[in-house]
């Protein structure tokens, strides 16, 4: 599935940062766009 995940990933809100996969799934979540799957720009705390 073609997509766009790059890392690191920074919150642009309160500058949270992920630097695996794992921690970027846990910490932001992905969702679905364009038929591919993306990261989350905000992290799920201030979402």
């Amino acid at each position: 599935m073609p997509g766009k995940i790059t890392l690191p990933h920074k919150c642009p809100k309160c500058g949270t940062i992920a630097k695996t996969e794992p921690e970027l799934d846990r910490v932001f979540g992905y969702r679905t766009k364009d038929g591919g799957i993306t990261n989350q720009s905000q992290c799920k705390k201030c979402r």
